[in-house]
């Protein structure tokens, strides 16, 4: 990595560069919270818990599994998702019964939230002497991310089961896409031009 520039000077060394780098990927902001009437998040101020199954089956596991990149960097743990699905069957029980434990103790453990953040520089740029020019990726254990994604996937379906996403939402579901989203635009377009020359045909207007 060339010396950065920055507001306090060029900064050549390592050390230097890493503080360039970190106020650049994560600068200090003040929220605001003062429409937080309820601070203190008790459990009757929220509404009636959902209930959802906390058991996991090996065939859930190798579904998600087997869609992730093979190669994906992993972290210090050194373990590629593409290594996990060679495993077979045995691994796979085994993080079945560790995804189930997670979800019945509701615990995360602590080693699966560590994170190590590595620098890549933005592609097509001219220069990269500025910390606008890198960005930060966080690299996280292979098998943690894998409960993780279990985890998204049964809030996913918990979501879509109690409707509680919106029909207009396109990210993140299931058989909706680009195309869906543009039907739907399509389909408003539609309303609107046809409610427009119903009203301009009463008025006897042209709008062709």
């Amino acid at each position: 990595m060339p010396p950065l520039c920055t507001n306090e000077g060029i900064a050549e060394s390592t050390q230097d560069k890493a503080t360039a780098l970190c106020k650049r990927f994560y600068p200090t902001t003040n929220a605001n919270l003062t429409d937080i009437t309820d601070p203190l998040f008790v459990q009757d101020s929220l509404f009636s818990p959902l209930s959802v199954e906390k058991d996991i089956t090996a065939e859930e596991v190798q579904g998600v599994l087997y869609i992730r990149r093979p190669f994906k960097a992993p972290r210090n743990d050194s373990i590629l998702n593409g290594f996990l699905c060679t495993m077979g069957l045995p691994l796979t029980q085994v993080i079945t019964t560790l995804t189930t434990v997670c979800w019945r103790l509701e615990h995360h453990p602590a080693r699966f939230k560590e994170a190590c953040t590595v620098v890549i520089h933005k592609p097509g740029k001219i220069l990269y002497n500025e910390p606008s020019a890198w960005r930060p990726i966080a690299l996280l254990n292979t098998i943690g991310k894998l409960i993780k994604s279990l985890t998204a996937k049964r809030i996913q379906e918990l979501a879509e089961e109690h409707n509680l996403l919106p029909e207009a939402q396109m990210g993140g579901c299931k058989n909706r896409s680009t195309k869906t989203a543009l039907d739907l635009l399509t389909l408003q377009v539609c309303t609107i031009w046809g409610s427009g020359r119903h009203v301009a045909s009463l008025l006897s207007l042209d709008i062709s």
